[in-house]
């Protein structure tokens, strides 16, 4: 069942508005990073910075929306349209898994901030090259039953119906895969913080219950249990303070008045940032998968929901990626927003003075 003119326009319309948002939220994020040095300094920002260039120029493709398609499938414009979808739509899965690993380290291999930042260099090419070399590949094949791989694909020029296939094994596949990848890592990561938990309120237990003579011996007031938890995602400010990484620490001790209010923090903040990132990548590509599912069990059938869902939710990378951004950096882009704010009312005041005189 095709889908009809209304239906169509309706996909395209919302997936250019889409795109759009996506587009000025990622350029906003990436100017901020420039022009706000504090905000360089968590590497989870530089991880979200790399991710906002592949994600820009998936919007642009995704801008052109069905424009490609009347050219026909030979045309420059649907191949460029195409390559770039397939190239730079799986690498914020990538990146996903990359900020994933990050997290892994510092809290199970105790990674500090200078040897996550030694990795960077290692995750920009990985994440850009891994996806374009079948997406650069796929520009050369064609053969005379099925014709060239990226063509016509409802919504815009990508791989076509007739490759339908290679959607699952050079796209869908491998994203799921890292998806699946990341839930590991973070079931990993979650169990041992909350083992490390029990232990923090075991300790505070037995504290807050000494009666007899040894037991205050064995636990005097200059005796404490401190454990560093790496899970808030925010750096160092000073390598000369406690230890901290790209995405920050939090020191949970037994004092009676503090332990809690600090493993609540660092709780909250785990929970807030690591599962941010992984729902951000749930809302992308739960729909689309949905939608390729249905064409691949039935490729005679076309849903309108379904593909309007993938139309909206595709071009919205940069948006959910540029949110977390200003999450993370929220206090620091306060104090710039302020910082402008004050220095723009001061130049107006000179110039009107100026102009009194």
């Amino acid at each position: 069942m095709a889908l009809t003119e209304d239906q169509l326009f309706a996909i395209s319309v919302t997936e250019r508005v889409c795109s759009a948002i996506s587009l000025t939220s990622a350029c906003a994020a990436m100017s901020t990073y420039l022009i706000c040095k504090k905000c360089r300094k968590p590497i989870i920002n530089r991880l979200i910075f790399y991710a906002l260039l592949g994600n820009i120029v998936l919007d642009v493709a995704t801008l052109i929306a069905r424009s490609a398609i009347p050219q026909g499938t030979q045309s420059s414009l649907c191949q460029i349209q195409a390559f770039l979808i397939q190239w730079f739509f799986p690498a914020d899965a990538i990146w996903a898994l990359c900020i994933a690993w990050n997290v892994y380290l510092i809290v199970l291999r105790g990674y500090d901030y200078d040897q996550l930042r030694q990795l960077e260099w290692i995750y920009v090419p990985i994440c850009y090259l891994l996806p374009f070399i079948p997406a650069f590949t796929f520009l050369f094949i064609e053969t005379a039953e099925r014709g060239k791989v990226y063509g016509p694909a409802v919504i815009e020029c990508w791989i076509s119906t007739t490759w339908d296939i290679l959607r699952i094994a050079a796209l869908y596949g491998p994203v799921w895969f890292f998806i699946v990848l990341i839930f590991v890592i973070y079931i990993r990561v979650g169990l041992l913080i909350y083992s490390r938990f029990k232990q923090l309120l075991q300790v505070s237990s037995n504290h807050s219950g000494i009666e007899g003579p040894h037991q205050i011996e064995s636990f005097s007031t200059t005796d404490r249990y401190e454990m560093t938890v790496a899970v808030s995602l925010q750096c160092e400010e000073s390598r000369l303070q406690r230890q901290e990484t790209a995405v920050g620490s939090f020191t949970l001790t037994t004092t009676r008045d503090s332990m809690h209010s600090n493993l609540d923090t660092a709780a909250y903040a785990y929970l807030r940032y690591a599962f941010l990132f992984f729902i951000a990548l749930l809302v992308t590509w739960v729909p689309s998968s949905a939608n390729r599912l249905s064409t691949l069990i039935n490729p005679d059938y076309v849903s309108f929901g379904l593909q309007y869902t993938a139309s909206f939710v595709i071009p919205l990378q940069g948006f959910w990626n540029s949110l977390i951004f200003f999450n993370i950096s929220r206090r620091e882009c306060k104090a710039l927003f302020i910082h402008t704010r004050d220095d723009i009312a001061l130049k107006v005041k000179r110039l009107f003075d100026n102009s009194v005189e």
